[in-house]
């Protein structure tokens, strides 16, 4: 399994800071997580879909980013503005050198190429940090994500069985 990766301070683009997650976002995590539309691509719990489940997420979170087992979830924002437009994030898998990365906007944030800015950011941090391949889930019907993850180089690798969100697709990014 690939070790976790440390969490940053901040990654920054072109338009966007990509930063550790605070508590000034948790109004803004807890009414996009609580929208069952804006969610409905996301494999979390019923309860984390809960206005109580994503408060206690978004500090769980927070609280683990120095520990021995930090979880890779950074806020997207607009610098200057530091208003939250979503998040993303890494997650190890059981293979060496392999990660999984993730993202996702509120509604209002989509279409301004935000979410491929925050991807491509992401995939210039693993390449500095010995990452050698990145993997992304896709469940049908998500054609935005799709769209995203092929504009940053990566390709579709194989049909999976996406749970209970149903079908998916694995789509992979060679460093």
């Amino acid at each position: 399994m690939t070790p976790p990766i440390a969490v940053p301070d901040e990654i920054l683009t072109r338009r966007l800071r990509l930063r550790r997650h605070q508590e000034d976002d948790i109004d803004a995590f807890e009414g996009f997580m609580t929208d069952p539309e804006a969610t409905r691509y996301m494999p979390f719990e019923d309860e984390q879909k809960t206005s109580d489940g994503a408060r206690a997420m978004l500090r769980e979170v927070a609280e683990l980013y120095d520990s021995d087992a930090p979880v890779f979830s950074m806020t997207i924002t607009l610098p200057g503005v530091d208003r939250y437009l979503g998040s993303c994030g890494l997650s190890p898998t059981k293979e060496a050198g392999v990660v999984e990365i993730y993202f996702t906007l509120v509604p209002a944030a989509q279409g301004h190429g935000y979410a491929t800015e925050a991807v491509e950011g992401l995939i210039e941090h693993c390449r500095a940090n010995g990452t050698h391949r990145l993997v992304a889930r896709v469940f049908e019907g998500n054609r935005a994500s799709v769209g995203v993850l092929q504009r940053s180089g990566f390709t579709l690798a194989e049909a999976i069985d996406g749970g209970v969100l149903g079908p998916a697709a694995l789509y992979t990014l060679d460093l």
